[in-house]
């Protein structure tokens, strides 16, 4: 087999090159290392007829006001209106966390287990959430979100930990 492999540039992407990213090869279940945005990465070698998947968490960060807003944060929720996930903010209904709060819950924790366990929490919470995993912002999850929109059991924000953190 005549196996290569391809160098991937950040700024093809549109990578901020102010930016760090980390990126894992979730089919191998390996970290490939973390990289300046103004580079890109080489992945391993494979054949013509071989694919790779790879997840790229980017923490390019800008200050607004006091708050850091990081770049993964928007990509996590423009994400979630992809697959139809229409609650926006820290607002959402039927007592369970959005999609959106799972992007801000995988902003605050350390891995895909650790951002499932503030959906687990805010799901099992009632209306009201508040805690490290939510930045300090009070979620509330009996408030109405655009009409048509809902959010039906906690998967929703399990799939945004999933965006951010990839599977494992």
């Amino acid at each position: 087999s005549n196996a290569t492999s391809s160098m991937v540039s950040f700024g093809w992407l549109g990578i901020p090159s102010d930016s760090t990213v980390s990126v894992r090869d979730v089919w191998e279940h390996k970290d490939m290392g973390t990289y300046p945005g103004s580079e890109g990465f080489e992945t391993d070698a494979f054949g013509g007829r071989d694919s790779r998947f790879y997840v790229l968490n980017v923490t390019a960060s800008s200050v607004s006001g006091n708050t850091v807003l990081y770049a993964s944060l928007t990509s996590c929720q423009s994400k979630c209106r992809t697959f139809g996930h229409c609650c926006e903010g820290t607002t959402s209904s039927d007592q369970h966390p959005s999609c959106d709060m799972g992007c801000i819950f995988a902003q605050h924790t350390h891995d895909l287990e650790d951002c499932k366990n503030a959906c687990r929490s805010a799901d099992s919470a009632g209306c009201t959430f508040s805690g490290p995993a939510s930045g300090g912002a009070a979620i509330d999850m009996c408030a109405q979100c655009p009409q048509g929109c809902n959010s039906p059991d906690v998967g929703e924000c399990f799939q945004a930990c999933l965006f951010t953190f990839g599977c494992e």
